[in-house]
């Protein structure tokens, strides 16, 4: 799957915005060719320390303000990266999705971001292993299912760990000879590419 990107987020509730973002860029051949992460500095809204996604990415006020980058920073970095990417990948993924996309229009970023990441085509594990008949369906379980162990993954719900995880399971998972056609239902976007004189 070349030029593949996978993907995940951590976001603040009341306000729903986005603090932190992790991506596995991936090679023909599944292997991961370049990885990135971004710790957002709030703008305009502070980290809600009592939300429930609190409680699961941990990120405080304090560390996101002082070690965060600012969000044209990430913008920046997507409209570098998007046109040379055929499709996106992440574990129920729509949301991370939709979250970027609204944080490139509310950023001013280039028009180019917010069109890749609404035409791209996606993969998203959480139906390719529901397809597989496996249950439950959370990253932890799909990842143990698939190679072993029942524990708690190391540093889930750090966005970067977490692209990285399911990065694994997208490739366990995407095997052309046998789950081809099945993967194959789940793409939406219309092209392999968002641009058109993008090298693919």
């Amino acid at each position: 799957m070349p030029g593949a990107l996978v993907l995940d987020t951590e976001f603040n509730t009341q306000p729903f915005r986005l603090i932190s973002a992790g991506f596995v860029r991936l090679g023909k051949h599944g292997e991961q060719r370049a990885c990135a992460y971004f710790l957002i500095r709030p703008g305009g809204f502070s980290i809600n320390e009592r939300g429930h996604a609190f409680a699961v990415h941990k990120i405080t006020q304090h560390a996101a303000a002082t070690q965060g980058v600012h969000m044209h920073e990430l913008m920046s970095w997507l409209a570098s990266v998007l046109p040379r990417t055929t499709s996106l990948v992440g574990h129920n993924v729509k949301r991370d999705i939709q979250l970027l996309r609204e944080e490139a229009v509310r950023a001013g970023a280039d028009p180019l971001v917010a069109k890749c990441l609404g035409k791209l085509p996606v993969h998203d594990t959480m139906p390719m292993a529901r397809a597989r008949g496996m249950k439950p369906l959370s990253l932890q379980s799909v990842h143990g299912a698939l190679f072993g162990g029942t524990g708690t993954l190391p540093d889930a719900h750090n966005a970067l760990a977490d692209a990285t995880y399911t990065a694994a399971v997208f490739n366990k998972l995407f095997d052309t000879s046998q789950v081809w056609p099945i993967a194959a239902a789940f793409f939406t976007g219309h092209g392999s590419s968002c641009s058109d004189s993008a090298a693919n």
